[in-house]
């Protein structure tokens, strides 16, 4: 049952983080943590009721997870890269040769 869970949600989750504009690792990052917290929390998820859907109690934990990993990281600096940070190397000239420098 847990791998099909991990199989279902797994891509869901990290779908769902890089919409939100997290990279690659960090939305994998979040997805681990997600699902550890699914398995941890098991035991005091309650099915009975109204707007007590699986679904509802998995998203939540997504949604405070990327909170507290934006709050985790907020010293982070952006990183830098992207067809922006290309075309400003693409326009970097190329250092003389010492013979030049003489």
């Amino acid at each position: 049952a847990w791998s099909r869970l991990v199989q279902i949600w797994t891509p869901l989750i990290y779908g769902y983080c890089r919409k939100r504009g997290f990279g690659p690792d960090d939305a994998e990052d979040i997805v681990q943590t997600v699902l550890v917290k699914i398995f941890n929390g098991f035991s005091v998820f309650e099915r009975d009721g109204v707007g007590k859907r699986f679904r509802y109690w998995v998203m939540a934990i997504v949604r405070n997870e990327i909170a507290d990993f934006c709050r985790r990281n907020s010293h982070r600096p952006p990183a830098v890269g992207g067809s922006e940070f290309h075309l400003i190397l693409q326009n970097v000239s190329e250092p003389e040769s010492e013979s030049h420098s003489d």
